[in-house]
């Protein structure tokens, strides 16, 4: 469920990078690396937010993850990063490094849950 619906969350913000690539600094970014990689971190979130709304029984955590997550991509990192041609790339609010982060975290909340 919590893959389903972090595919689905991605989709949901996939016209915003076709159509409206300016938000969050898409137009700096290829679309179809954007698409792939907003959609790993995305599924990655989900995970671990469905894990914390879970847990926690409640969906504040999930939801000041979340805000913590767009202010750290979109106002942080992008801010604070040198710019190159590579910085969006790797940390913009679809970068890389965001990506594999999300990734591992997610991995890691699956992997967790197994156990318990």
């Amino acid at each position: 469920v919590a893959l389903a619906s972090g595919a689905i969350w991605a989709i949901w913000h996939w016209p915003l990078i076709l159509f409206i690539p300016s938000i969050s600094g898409f137009d700096q970014l290829n679309p179809v690396f954007a698409i792939f990689s907003l959609t790993l971190i995305l599924t990655g979130a989900g995970v671990v937010l469905a894990w914390l709304t879970i847990r926690s029984g409640s969906l504040l955590p999930a939801v000041v993850m979340h805000g913590a997550q767009n202010a750290i991509s979109q106002g942080f990192l992008v801010e604070h990063t040198a710019r190159t041609e590579w910085s969006a790339f790797l940390v913009s609010e679809a970068g890389a490094l965001v990506a594999v982060a999300w990734v591992i975290a997610g991995l890691a909340v699956l992997r967790l849950a197994k156990k318990a």
